[in-house]
């Protein structure tokens, strides 16, 4: 399974750092912001990267195997537990049929929505500050562990 899809190393464990690799890994293409098809492609990897066994469903249990980078912070932190109970609440809120497990098209139509809602400036992109303050997943991850 990929560590967090362009994680960094759990050497990498300064915030900025982390937060510049997380950022450079979902914008493929270097041009220093993230487009609607960089984010969809970020989240295929994080979903087919995540669901361990092939099954096109996320358990809770796959899903908060999912480290956006932040993970060797929080245990230095000891907030390895608040950052899994973030990811749980996430989880949760992705769910949208309730039916305990999320499919593809809801961790991607969620995902989607989290980015609309992120590109405060709308120019259709997100920059930096917009993906790690804004997009949902990573911003109450970056908190969770402060």
């Amino acid at each position: 399974m990929l560590a967090g899809v362009g994680a960094p190393s759990a050497a990498a464990n300064d915030m900025a750092t982390t937060n510049a690799s997380i950022f450079d890994s979902v914008d493929v293409n270097g041009d220093g912001k993230i487009s609607r098809q960089e984010i969809i492609h970020f989240i295929d990897l994080v979903f087919i990267s995540t669901d361990a066994d092939g099954d096109g469903h996320l358990t809770v249990e796959e899903f908060l195997q999912w480290d956006p980078g932040y993970l060797a912070m929080a245990e230095g932190n000891d907030r390895a537990a608040d950052m899994n109970d973030v990811k749980r609440d996430i989880y949760g809120s992705r769910d949208l049929n309730g039916d305990g497990t999320l499919e593809h098209d809801e961790f991607s139509v969620a995902s989607l929505y989290d980015f609309y809602k992120a590109e405060v400036n709308h120019d259709r992109t997100l920059s930096q500050d917009e993906l790690l303050n804004h997009y949902q997943i990573i911003r109450r991850v970056r908190l969770a562990i402060r």
